[in-house]
């Protein structure tokens, strides 16, 4: 239901946007003719304009860097603005001209729902043209819509109006046989709109694992649903850079810790305080920076994040850190159970994973090597850098005007 009182939540504040976006529904026929130009722009947005990332953002390079096809950033300020600096044409994620432009574009691509590209896209479904849905990151670990806890419970009309707040689409690009199979799971009503032929996003990692490592490692925690269970995420991970292990491990080695937040999370370092002299070694940064640091670091640790697949095909270590699992899997779902998923060590508390790092066994792949391959043949159909190619090729064979 949360999913719901988010929908309901945004409208109060707005009402202006909500009824223009009602009136907007009736003018939608008005542009039809425009979708069929060869030139017309297509539109694409991700995170609800929060960032240029993951399936949509690298997609979005493709096609803006190595074709001719004209295509439009939507995005919230202060993002809009940032990608305006770099030459990319971008409108504001609500604003007129943006709803203009989605209204005429015969393409419209996101990662995580319409309301990527407008606040009240929902609105305007089966008025617009030909809808891409990407999903933001691989569907291998978390899993969510229609496969969530609970919803056997729900009655008749909040099962309606559960449906109608879900993502629509006309094509879901998977990335793999796999994730096909876990996308009719979450969205089994659209199973006829899934095809293989995705996974944009996992260009960045192949390319990045050809960058030399520099000692770094990030410690990328994922979103707690509940106030209980992020307090208990903070002072897990005050504990671990609390240790006078860790310090002295990393000022030894030269490393440095990088703890970031998910981008639905409140800022590690608004609640947690770093130790005495840890400042050039253990340091919080936002999820914005993730690709980079990834490229870089030697160990990736993680609980639930879909990004433990993704850092798999880049052949370096990981370290498990799911401490509240139990309690995590009361009210969600994972698709591969984790006993079968993890590829590295399976830390279960903060002692132990600092007596993981500190020993340095993490280092060592070779007692993970036969189920990292596994998941890798079953994940990456191909191990080199045409996976934004073809999720565009898998758009233009779909796509009822190529």
């Amino acid at each position: 239901m949360k999913k719901i009182w988010q929908e309901i939540r945004w409208a109060l504040p707005q009402p202006f946007l909500a009824i223009s976006a009602v009136i907007f529904r009736f003018l939608t026929p008005l542009f039809k003719a425009q979708r069929k130009q060869s030139d017309s722009p297509w539109v694409i947005g991700g995170h609800r304009g929060r960032m240029h990332a993951d399936n949509s953002g690298t997609l979005h390079d493709h096609i803006r860097l190595h074709t001719t096809q004209p295509i439009i950033w939507i995005a919230n300020e202060p993002l809009a603005s940032e990608l305006r600096k770099q030459g990319i044409q971008v409108l504001v994620r609500n604003s007129l001209a943006a709803r203009l432009a989605i209204f005429r574009a015969p393409v419209l691509i996101y990662s995580h729902g319409e309301d990527d590209l407008d606040q009240y896209a929902i609105l305007w479904r089966n008025k617009l043209g030909y809808r891409v849905y990407l999903a933001h990151c691989l569907a291998h670990v978390k899993a969510g819509q229609f496969y969530t806890m609970g919803l056997e419970k729900l009655g008749f009309l909040r099962m309606a109006i559960f449906r109608w707040t879900m993502v629509d689409f006309d094509l879901l690009p998977a990335s793999s046989e796999l994730e096909k199979k876990h996308f009719a799971l979450t969205l089994p009503h659209r199973q006829h709109c899934t095809h293989v032929g995705g996974g944009a996003h996992l260009d960045n990692f192949l390319r990045a694992a050809q960058v030399p490592t520099d000692g770094r490692i990030v410690w990328f925690p994922t979103f707690r649903d509940t106030l209980a269970e992020a307090k208990n995420l903070n002072l897990v991970i005050q504990s671990v850079i609390s240790d006078p292990k860790i310090l002295d491990w990393l000022q030894t080695t030269g490393r440095t810790l990088y703890v970031c937040h998910h981008i639905n999370s409140q800022n590690h370092s608004s609640v947690i305080r770093l130790p005495q002299g840890a400042e050039n070694h253990i340091r919080f940064c936002s999820p914005t920076t993730i690709p980079e640091l990834l490229s870089k670091s030697d160990l990736f640790i993680s609980d639930y994040s879909g990004l433990t697949a993704d850092w798999l095909i880049m052949d370096r270590p990981a370290v498990f850190f799911p401490f509240d699992i139990d309690s995590y899997l009361k009210t969600r779902r994972i698709f591969i159970p984790y006993p079968e998923y993890h590829y590295g060590p399976w830390v279960k508390s903060a002692q132990e994973l600092v007596d993981t790092l500190v020993s340095g066994k993490w280092m060592d792949l070779m007692p993970w090597q036969e189920k990292r391959e596994h998941w890798k043949d079953l994940m990456f159909p191909h191990r080199e850098p045409v996976y934004s190619r073809e999720t565009l090729e898998t758009i233009r064979s779909r796509h009822p005007l190529a």
